[in-house]
């Protein structure tokens, strides 16, 4: 059995998955390139706020995915949404 298949069901992503993520983005890199720092810190500051309105629901996730406790998971989401409050302040 491979660790990530024993740490939870939702840690397998397929090929096609990981590909598909790598064409989205592709896609988006020129739009998001071309957008003004004050916008990208906006988008980013909101990516910060969704996900810590969502800790629970993520940290739940990350400790099913990765077999983790729940305060790992709360803790990397809080984490998380620092770094990209941090990012939106240096747009």
């Amino acid at each position: 059995m491979v660790a990530a298949e024993s740490a939870g069901a939702g840690t397998a992503a397929s090929r096609e998955a990981a590909r598909a993520a790598v064409v989205a983005a592709e896609r988006a890199f020129p739009r998001w390139s071309a957008t003004p720092p004050p916008e990208r810190g906006r988008l980013l500051e909101r990516a910060s706020e969704l996900l810590m309105e969502r800790q629970h629901e993520i940290a739940a996730l990350v400790t099913e995915e990765t077999g983790g406790t729940l305060g790992w998971g709360m803790f990397n989401c809080d984490l998380a949404s620092r770094m990209l409050r941090e990012a939106a302040a240096q747009a």
